[in-house]
């Protein structure tokens, strides 16, 4: 009776541990024994080869799957030449011109995931630009002490692409003297930055600028910089503002 009892015992033993192990395997998901999962990402949109003018908006969308079945992007990275942007949907219009290789890089679950195709953005042809320059002096000399004047004036310049460059002059107030200046900078992602080169008496002020545009609209800057020399400053300060031709 008493091994009876003894094989009885060990034998629901050995079943209760059987089944802890079954139950345990069953919820281990993709770790224990269970084979790993495959996951995929593919680019949507665009399609592989296709060819957009420059500044239109494109529109980058990925899907995923896991083994098999459509999947859920937990994050995503997409690589366009130097431009980065986030999201499994994005939209971008200022990719600049050229022939680019597009990868995205997809999370999916616990695992990683791309894809990569080839895009072309279309040379943009030139654009002309005219407006006004609203330029205003700070001049702080150590013989001729100090003044201030103003200097408003016209200018215009070419887009080509993601850059600028063209010119204007501007008349002073105070002694009716004309200053020619030059104009160059970038634009990208609806932004500009360059520089205004004001030419005063064979000396040429470089000054930096700031602001906002796209090609084929309005462009809006602003600047604020002072120049030593010499023991002297000149704080050359404005804005200027432009439109498509």
């Amino acid at each position: 009776m008493r091994t009876l009892w003894l094989l009885l015992l060990v034998g629901c033993t050995a079943g209760e541990e059987a089944n802890k192990t079954d139950d345990t395997a069953g919820n281990s998901g993709d770790s224990g024994g269970s084979s790993a999962s495959e996951v995929n990402v593919s680019i949507k949109s665009p399609e592989d080869g296709a060819s957009f003018d420059f500044g239109e908006s494109v529109d980058f969308v990925a899907k995923a799957t896991k083994d098999g079945e459509s999947a859920e992007i937990k994050s995503a990275t997409w690589t366009i030449g130097e431009v980065t942007e986030k999201g499994a949907e994005v939209s971008i219009d200022s990719l600049p011109s050229g022939t680019w290789d597009v990868e995205v890089s997809a999370v999916i679950g616990k695992k990683t995931a791309t894809d990569t195709i080839s895009i072309t953005i279309k040379d943009a042809p030139p654009m002309n630009y005219e407006g006004r320059a609203n330029i205003d002096l700070h001049l702080n000399h150590p013989d001729y002490g100090e003044y201030d004047d103003g200097c408003d004036g016209g200018l215009t310049f070419v887009v080509t692409g993601g850059t600028f460059s063209g010119s204007g002059s501007c008349k002073e107030e105070l002694f009716g003297e004309t200053f020619p200046f030059t104009l160059e900078g970038t634009v990208a992602g609806g932004n500009i930055d360059g520089n205004l080169i004001l030419d005063a008496d064979g000396t040429q002020y470089a000054t930096p600028f700031t602001g906002t545009g796209k090609y084929g609209q309005a462009f809006n800057a602003n600047y604020d910089y002072t120049h030593s020399a010499d023991g002297a400053t000149l704080r050359v300060y404005g804005t200027w503002n432009a439109n498509p031709q």
